[in-house]
């Protein structure tokens, strides 16, 4: 049998493009103002070496086949590809998924006033294997959607892990942070999926299952010492862990009576935009050197899966 690599450093945005391995840079990454003009569906006001920008996540066959390759033989999800065409992935009991990036947001970096080619580093390295997730796909909201945008996450995946916590451990009668993204986990679909690392049960071992099943394990503040507390990449510093606090601010920065439309329409002073940019940038690289790690743990699980399917020691 053929080996069949997934690369832990390798860039799912040359896939969707169409392109070899290594061919997206940094540097080929530029914002655009085409707006809703642009024709392309997943263009997103971006282009890489002058073509229309696209999404992996939308638009990666190569990402689908090799999260498959990781969580098809899983008796929890038991998952196959539904259509290439669409993108979605499904399992045996008629539940249907897709994948979501869990890296800096382009939009919010770009609004905060970070350079394009700063974006692109950060697209080379988050859009690996260890900056997707998979989660139910259905008639929105999703938790997709509704931990995206400026009235819930600004797609903060540490907010987003935090408020999943607070549904196993049972808090139903409130959110952190983003009401809508609450209001998904509890509808039937969102719940479903998360009981199903849990024989519908509740409570802090079954978190932390979720955790390690996913692979999540450096999004904690110390896995092996079973303390299971959600790392702020907001406030962390780069020697010291510091765990969500619920009076953290959902946008970097921590500036308060500024709203999420005056960040995109440019309507904050020059010195609150250089206090969000470089809180923006701390949490990006933060996040970063999180989905690195994950990428390693992501290829060595499959290199095991390898070994143990060929009879290799």
């Amino acid at each position: 049998m053929s080996k069949q690599t997934i690369k832990k450093n390798y860039c799912y945005i040359n896939d969707a493009m169409g392109w070899t391995d290594d061919a997206y840079k940094a540097e080929d990454y530029r914002v655009c103002n085409s707006g809703n003009k642009c024709m392309t569906r997943r263009c997103a006001s971006a282009t890489v070496k002058g073509l229309c920008y696209r999404d992996a996540d939308g638009c990666s066959n190569r990402l689908y086949r090799d999260l498959l390759r990781i969580w098809s033989k899983d008796e929890i999800l038991k998952l196959y590809i539904e259509d290439s065409t669409k993108f979605n992935l499904a399992n045996y009991n008629g539940g249907r998924f897709s994948c979501d990036y869990i890296g800096p947001s382009r939009a919010w970096a770009h609004y905060v006033g970070i350079e394009d080619r700063e974006i692109g580093e950060y697209l080379l390295y988050a859009r690996t294997i260890g900056g997707h997730m998979i989660w139910p796909v259905h008639r929105i909201p999703t938790i997709n959607t509704a931990r995206a945008g400026g009235g819930s996450l600004f797609d903060r995946i540490d907010l987003t892990l935090y408020e999943i916590q607070g549904f196993y451990l049972g808090d139903v009668d409130k959110s952190s942070f983003s009401q809508p993204l609450w209001n998904v986990l509890h509808n039937d679909i969102e719940k479903s999926f998360l009981l199903s690392f849990s024989n519908n049960q509740y409570g802090e071992a079954v978190f932390k299952a979720f955790i390690d099943f996913w692979l999540l394990q450096d999004f904690v503040m110390d896995a092996e010492k079973e303390d299971y507390r959600i790392i702020s990449l907001a406030t962390s510093e780069e020697n010291e862990k510091i765990p969500i606090s619920e009076n953290e601010a959902v946008f970097p920065g921590n500036i308060s009576n500024i709203w999420w439309k005056d960040i995109v329409s440019g309507n904050i002073s020059e010195k609150n935009k250089e206090i969000l940019c470089d809180a923006y940038r701390k949490y990006a690289n933060n996040l970063i050197k999180l989905i690195l790690r994950r990428s390693e743990k992501i290829t060595h699980k499959w290199e095991e899966q390898y070994k143990g399917a060929n009879g290799h020691e």
